[in-house]
C-alpha cells in the first residue's frame, strides 16, 4: 500500500518517493491538482455474474484461506480495489488523456506547417507571408554579397602583400599581371 498525501496515494509505499526525497507526492498532487478526473469514467473492475467460477461469493473462508497466491489473486482480480488504487488508476488515464491531447495538438500544428508549405510551393499564400518570405530573400542576399566583398579584400589583401615583397617594380608589375 501507498502513502496517502492530500488525497493522492504515493507509488512505492516510501515517504518521500525514491531517491533525492521528497519529489514524487509533490508532483503526483500538482498532477492531481492540474487534471480533472471525470467520475463517470472512473476505474471499476470487470463485474462478474453470480454463477463465475472465480465469484468470491461462492469460497468460504476456510476455502479462500486455504487456497495458493495464484488462485487466490484470480479471486482477487474483480473485487474493487481500495480507493487509493482507484485514485491513481483515475490519476493516471487522465494523464493519458492529457498527452492524447497534447500529442493531437502538436500534430494538427505539425499538419499545418505542411500544408502551409504545400500552399507556398503551390503559389498560394497571403500578401503578409509573401512580403515576410522577399524580405528574408533580400537578407539572404545582402549576406550574400558581403561574404563575396569580404573575400575579394581578402584576396586583393594578400595580392598586395605578395606584390610588396618583390625585390623591383617590374618583378611586382610581373606577379600582379600574372595572378589578377
Amino acid at each position: 500500500g501507498g502513502i496517502t498525501t492530500g488525497g493522492v496515494a504515493s507509488v512505492g509505499g516510501r515517504k518521500g518517493g525514491g531517491a533525492g526525497g521528497g519529489g514524487r507526492p509533490a508532483r503526483a498532487a500538482a498532477v492531481a491538482a492540474s487534471l480533472e478526473v471525470d467520475p463517470e469514467r472512473s476505474y471499476r473492475p470487470f463485474a462478474l455474474s453470480e454463477g463465475s467460477s472465480f465469484h468470491a461469493s461462492r469460497l468460504t473462508a476456510r476455502q479462500r484461506a486455504r487456497l495458493d497466491r495464484a488462485t487466490l489473486a484470480r479471486y482477487g482480480a474483480y473485487e474493487a480495489p481500495a480507493a487509493a488504487v482507484v485514485g491513481q488508476v483515475d490519476l493516471s488515464a487522465a494523464r493519458a488523456r492529457a498527452a492524447g491531447r497534447e500529442e493531437r495538438r502538436r500534430f494538427a500544428a505539425a499538419a499545418d506547417e505542411v500544408r502551409r508549405a504545400l500552399a507556398l510551393r503551390r503559389g498560394i499564400v497571403d500578401e503578409e507571408e509573401k512580403s515576410r518570405a522577399k524580405e528574408y530573400a533580400a537578407r539572404a542576399a545582402e549576406r550574400v554579397r558581403e561574404k563575396l566583398k569580404a573575400m575579394s579584400d581578402a584576396r586583393f589583401n594578400e595580392l598586395q602583400i605578395l606584390v610588396e615583397g618583390q625585390r623591383s617594380s617590374i618583378d611586382a608589375i610581373r606577379l600582379n599581371e600574372f595572378l589578377a
